[in-house]
C-alpha cells in the first residue's frame, strides 16, 4: 500500500481538446482528495498533502465500509446547494474559513477513480481502464 499516491490532475490548455480520444467532465468546486483506505484505517489526504481525515467525518466513515482491504480514490469533496450544485463558499464556510479547523460533516465525495485497490497500482492505466475498475469495484459500490 503506497503511504501516498499523486492526484491525477487536468492540465489548462489555451483551446478545447478536440476529437474521439477526449473526455469532459464536471468541474466539481470543492477539495481534492485522496482517500487511503488499509485494513479498516482511513487517511484523507488533501493535494498538499495534510491529513483531513477527522475534518471530512461522512467520507471517512463510508470510507471504513468500503469492501476492500486497501484502496486509494481520487476524488472531490464537496457540499451541495439545493440544486444539486457545489458551493465552494458553503464548503469553506463548514470548514471554518481560511485556516479553520472545523469539519465538514455534509460534505461528499465525488470520487473521479481508483488509483490503487488490493495490490493494483491503477494510476499509470488509463482513464477507460481505471473507470471501469471504478463502476465494477465492489467497493466503490458500498
Amino acid at each position: 500500500m503506497p503511504n501516498r499516491v499523486e492526484p491525477c490532475l487536468a492540465l489548462l490548455a489555451s483551446v478545447p481538446a478536440v476529437g474521439r480520444e477526449w473526455a469532459f467532465e464536471i468541474k466539481w468546486d470543492g477539495y481534492r482528495l485522496a482517500i487511503h483506505v488499509d485494513r479498516g484505517t482511513v487517511r484523507i489526504l488533501t493535494r498538499g498533502g495534510h491529513d483531513w481525515t477527522e475534518r471530512f467525518p461522512a467520507i471517512a466513515a463510508a470510507a471504513r465500509e468500503l469492501d476492500t482491504s486497501s484502496i486509494v480514490l481520487d476524488g472531490e469533496a464537496v457540499l451541495l446547494d439545493d440544486l444539486g450544485r457545489s458551493d465552494s463558499s458553503a464548503l469553506q464556510k463548514a470548514l471554518g474559513g481560511r485556516g479553520g479547523r472545523k469539519s465538514a460533516g455534509a460534505a461528499i465525495l465525488y470520487a473521479f477513480g481508483i488509483l490503487y485497490l488490493d495490490g493494483l497500482d491503477s494510476s499509470r492505466m488509463s482513464l477507460e481502464e481505471r473507470r471501469h475498475i471504478l463502476g465494477t469495484s465492489s467497493a466503490a459500490r458500498a
